[in-house]
């Protein structure tokens, strides 16, 4: 029996979808088809439009936030910034990834195909919020 890709769930009553599904580079989009409850087809058909909407987006703003981390690391001991201004950007930095991966709940295909998509949003979501504490720390601590 096939299992459904949006619960995780092995069901006769699974069936196939075909999709336009973007790479996961936010690159060009190529037909899959994927297997999914009938109760799960609207919630999955809408993730997929998200992730096509909003994959390139979430990609460069990772990039771009670890870029800018990695320059206050290099940064920060080289023009002889304090250590509580250091801390409190790169306490900035983090808790802004942490926002990120809150509102762009997106995770791995292994982690996709092991736990399904909505369980995936979940823990993308919760590990989100313990970066977002984890970036408050960081911040305060310093």
């Amino acid at each position: 029996m096939p299992t459904c890709i949006w619960s995780h769930e092995t069901s006769d009553r699974v069936v196939p979808l075909t999709l336009d599904v973007p790479s996961n580079t936010g690159g060009e989009r190529t037909e899959q088809t994927l297997y999914v409850l009938p109760e799960h087809e609207a919630a999955l058909r809408a993730y997929n439009e998200r992730v096509a909407r909003f994959g390139k987006t979430f990609l460069r703003a990772m990039l771009g936030l670890s870029a800018a981390l990695l320059g206050v690391a290099v940064g920060a001991p080289l023009f002889g910034w304090p250590d509580a201004t250091a801390s409190a950007i790169v306490g900035l930095g983090v808790s802004g990834i942490g926002w990120l991966m809150i509102a762009f709940p997106f995770a791995t295909p292994t982690t996709v195909r092991s736990l399904g998509i909505r369980r995936s949003i979940w823990i993308a979501r919760g590990l989100g919020a313990v970066t977002v504490g984890l970036g408050i720390w960081i911040a305060l601590a310093g």
